[in-house]
């Protein structure tokens, strides 16, 4: 006799990481800037402070106004040329795979020809990989037409004066200068967010033009010929300039990224990283983010107790949550059974790729069945010396196994045929069986 029945229950948790200004649910955090070793500029960004982060609509820019102080506190007071305000900004698009983006996953975003290709992970440069297609939690996204996943603005903000460059609004109602048509991108997308050798900014905001990280470099002047560059909303300010050089957070002294002692300008040539970890406390950093218990199991982060009720005798498939990336650094996925009377009959019985794992009710009673998944971080980190655990997930399945249904005895009589045998149908006796339940009947001889 064959019957399943299987009832879920949810307990609701929300993971959360740090509570970044206005930002419970996370953001974009620049990791790393550089200008190329062959004058390519790009910038890394991790995905940090919750479970996945809806990034749809962010922006990237360089300078804006914000980080110049002409006088009287005030970053709108003077003129901007010099100052590497470059017209108009970058945004992620509004598709999908902006809209859940793991803790934990690098973004590199380069103008069009700034890397070599072969990228370090064997994507096509010209190409990239905006959508993470091979579950690595690394995405490229060259500024060229290829990318539809990214927009650019051509108009806001500008440079033209002060009332065009209205960028300093970092309150909760967002930045008015932060309008205008977005547009696919093309070969020259970069430029609205390009860096000035002698001094710039770096600096991501919102979908709505809050301000969430940025820095700027360099000593460019203006003003009456005096400096006049800040560190900005978080003070963070380097003095050297822009040409040949990598600006990286360390971790030097914590995972602070808004403390400056953290960060360290260096030679690009000898230090850039694009899509790797910049050393092995930036790595562990990056490690510690990904794949929260259970994740891998709960794609949207909400873990819960999954109950399955069965029947002794009854094989049944289980269903659990689970997510569709599954990428090489992924270890098989392991299970482990409580005490009887569960078992699993069949260890190649776990579908990694569906999330269903059979079980076999042997007797009454209650017992557990525990999956687990590893994840391989030591791929954060190119360099050597620097050990990084693995990521492990779990889910527990509690598998309640009844004394089931209980079936009808009865007796069948039928005539010999001709030979002494005779042909009949058991089926025809189901209802007798079952009561007319309509439970499934299954027949053995």
């Amino acid at each position: 006799m064959s019957i399943k029945q299987l009832k879920w229950f949810c307990l609701s948790v929300l993971f959360l990481g740090n509570f970044q200004l206005l930002h419970a649910q996370g953001g974009l955090v620049i990791n790393e800037v550089s200008q190329g070793t062959n004058g390519g500029e790009w910038v890394e960004l991790i995905v940090e402070g919750a479970c996945t982060v809806d990034i749809r609509g962010w922006i990237i820019d360089d300078n804006n106004g914000l980080f110049t102080d002409c006088g009287a506190g005030n970053p709108e007071n003077g003129a901007f040329s010099g100052h590497g305000v470059a017209t108009g900004h970058l945004r992620f698009s509004n598709d999908a795979t902006w809209a859940a983006v793991p803790e934990g996953t690098i973004i590199v975003v380069y103008a069009n020809g700034a890397l070599p290709s072969p990228l370090p992970t064997g994507e096509a440069a010209s190409v990239g990989d905006p959508t993470d297609s091979n579950c690595d939690l690394i995405r490229w996204c060259p500024m060229n037409a290829s990318n539809t996943y990214m927009t650019e603005c051509g108009t806001a903000p500008s440079s033209a004066g002060p009332g065009n460059c209205n960028c300093a609004t970092n309150g909760p109602g967002g930045n008015s200068s932060y309008v205008g048509p977005q547009l696919p991108l093309n070969a020259t997308s970069w430029n609205k967010a390009s860096l000035n050798n002698s001094g710039d900014v770096m600096q991501i905001r919102d979908d709505g033009g809050v301000y969430y990280h940025g820095f700027a470099y360099g000593n460019p002047t203006g003003c009456g010929g005096t400096t006049s560059f800040t560190g900005g909303p978080d003070n963070l300010y380097f003095a050297t300039s822009g040409g040949g050089i990598c600006y990286q957070f360390l971790n030097t002294i914590d995972d602070d990224f808004r403390n400056i002692n953290n960060f360290l300008a260096q030679n690009a040539s000898a230090n850039e990283s694009p899509g790797f970890a910049n050393n092995c406390a930036n790595a562990q950093w990056i490690a510690d983010m990904r794949y929260p218990p259970e994740d891998f199991f709960y794609p949207t982060c909400s873990p819960a107790t999954q109950i399955a009720d069965i029947c002794v005798g009854q094989t049944a498939t289980i269903t659990v949550p689970i997510t569709t990336c599954i990428g090489s650094e992924w270890g098989f996925v392991s299970a482990t059974v409580g005490i009887p009377p569960v078992i699993i009959p069949d260890p190649t019985s776990i579908d990694i790729v569906n999330g269903t794992i059979d079980v076999f009710g042997l007797l009454q009673g209650t017992a557990s069945v525990v999956l687990s998944a590893t994840f391989d971080n030591s791929g954060i980190f190119n360099g050597a010396g620097c050990p990084l655990s693995l990521s492990t997930s779990e889910v527990e399945i509690t598998v309640n196994v009844g004394a089931g249904p209980t079936a009808n005895a009865f007796n069948v009589t039928e005539c010999a045929g001709p030979g002494g045998t005779t042909t009949f149908d058991l089926t025809t006796y189901d209802n007798i069986v079952n009561g007319g339940s309509g439970d499934d009947v299954e027949w053995y001889l």
